[in-house]
């Protein structure tokens, strides 16, 4: 069984490098150590197109999870993802788009059509998200009207 595990963890390509590396602790691997590797192969998977790679690096990005927080380059991993494919990161990247956060420009239009995209892939929370943004717009326009 090791023999053949190993072959994965040699292997030269990035996404799968990355799947049979990222969540394992080595032996005698420091926990700060690991962090950094972890890190430097999600990178490396992401280069190469692994979306859930990408948003799994977003995600430490946006919470500062072995990195240093930055909401920032968490949004343009979070669009990088959902340009991969990822469906997950289209909820992400749709939050970000609806309400202007995290440095990116505001538009409401693209982020109701991920949102979409998402809740037709079933992604979790999609529908919450889309209820959410459905139940701002109409609380504006009511806001909008009053005034």
């Amino acid at each position: 069984m090791r023999e053949s595990r190993s072959k994965y963890i040699q292997h030269t390509d990035e996404k799968a490098h990355y799947c049979a590396r990222a969540g394992l602790l080595l032996k005698d691997e420091a926990q700060e150590d690991f962090q950094a590797r972890r890190i430097r192969l999600l990178l490396a998977a992401s280069d190469a197109g692994h979306g859930a790679a990408t948003y799994e690096l977003a995600l430490s990005y946006a919470m500062g999870i072995d990195v240093s927080e930055d909401g920032s380059r968490g949004a343009f991993l979070f669009k990088k993802a959902a340009d991969q494919g990822y469906a997950k990161a289209k909820v992400s990247h749709s939050v970000d788009l609806f309400f202007g956060l995290n440095g990116v420009k505001r538009d409401e239009e693209t982020a109701l059509e991920l949102v979409g995209q998402a809740v037709v892939d079933r992604v979790e929370n999609a529908e919450i998200a889309l209820n959410i943004f459905m139940e701002y717009q109409r609380i504006c326009q009511t806001v909008e009207d009053y005034l």
